[in-house]
This record gives C-alpha cells, structure tokens and sequence, in this order.
C-alpha cells in the first residue's frame, strides 16, 4: 500500500483534510479541476489532530467550520447566521425611544408616511404629435379640394375650347370646300 500524506485546503466555510497518496490524488478527492497547491490554497497538513482524522479515513474529505477548533467529520453542520434577529415595529420604536443613556423618553406616536401624489405623465409631446397630424390631415383636405377645384375648372376650359376648336374647324372645312368647287368650275372654264 502506497505512503499516504495528509493535505489541508481552506474551501468555501470549511478547514478540509484528506489522506491521500499525492498532490493529484488529493485534488481529486477535492473534485477540484485546477492546483490549489499553486495558489496556496491547499498544503501539507501539519496538524496532528488533523493528520490522525484522516488516516483513520484515508481517501474520504473530512470538514470542519473554517477557523473552528472542532473536530473533522464528514459532514460538518453549516455556519450559523450572525445576522441579528428582525425586530417588530413596536420594538424598534421602543428602541428608537432611547437616547444615548439607555433612558427612555416619552413615545410620540409615530407620524404616518406619506407619499407625494404621483404627476400624472407629460402629454405635451403627445398632444403636439396629434395637432401635427390633424393639421397635416386638414392641409391635405383642402389641397384635394384645390386640386379637384383645379380639374375641374381646366376640364371646363378644355371643353370651351375643344367646342370652339371643332366649330372654326367646321367652318374652315366649309370654306375649303367652296374655294375648291370655285378653283375646280374656274379650271374648268378655260379648259
């Protein structure tokens, strides 16, 4: 059986000791994936209460609560919260009555807190939005109209015109027409 040596690493919350044959064989019993040799996290142990805990369970992790004199088990209970205890609201009055002597003085009761009432948000922005684009929609309105008013008006003209256009036409048509009788009876007679 190889020579076992005992290594200690500080983890999380807990001092650790494990009895195993190499450096490698210790991480791995850590499931660590990188040296904590390298960094100094872990080291020969040199304790002899930690050294006989764990050759008497060689290749088992064993923990205790970091900085503690207790012995190492397998599983070590969690810390226990420093944090104090909440105190109820008349407790904290009672405690905030208290001035710098530890005498109480007279409660007042305590003021009610209140919020300012919230503004309603700003709708400038919005309603200018919205003016904009009615105005846009009226100017676009009336354009229409312009523009119908427009068409209307030159299909008028084109009309007036096209009347006159087709009665100087009828007329010229008529007058061509007696000039060529008039030139044909004139070519006609000296012949």
């Amino acid at each position: 059986m190889p020579r076992l040596k005992t290594f200690q690493a500080h983890l999380g919350f807990f001092d650790t000791v494990v009895a195993a044959p190499s450096q490698k064989a210790a991480l791995e019993a850590w499931g660590s994936r990188q040296n904590l040799f390298r960094d100094g996290t872990a080291k020969q142990a040199s304790d002899p209460d930690a050294i006989a805990a764990a050759t008497a369970h060689p290749g088992v992790v064993l923990k205790r609560l970091a900085g503690s004199k207790d012995p190492f088990v397998t599983q070590p209970p969690l810390p226990k919260s420093t944090r104090p205890k909440a105190l109820s609201g008349k407790a904290v009055m009672l405690h905030a009555a208290k001035n710098r002597h530890g005498q109480e003085r007279q409660l007042q009761k305590p003021r009610p807190v209140t919020t300012p009432p919230k503004r309603p948000p700003d709708r400038s922005k919005l309603d200018a939005a919205e003016r904009a684009l009615a105005q846009l929609h009226a100017m676009r309105k009336t354009m229409r109209a312009e523009f119908e008013r427009r068409e209307n008006s030159l299909r008028a003209e084109q009309h007036k015109h096209e009347q006159e256009v087709q009665a100087r036409q009828q007329e010229l048509e008529r007058e061509l027409a007696s000039e060529r009788k008039r030139f044909l009876n004139a070519v006609k007679t000296r012949s």
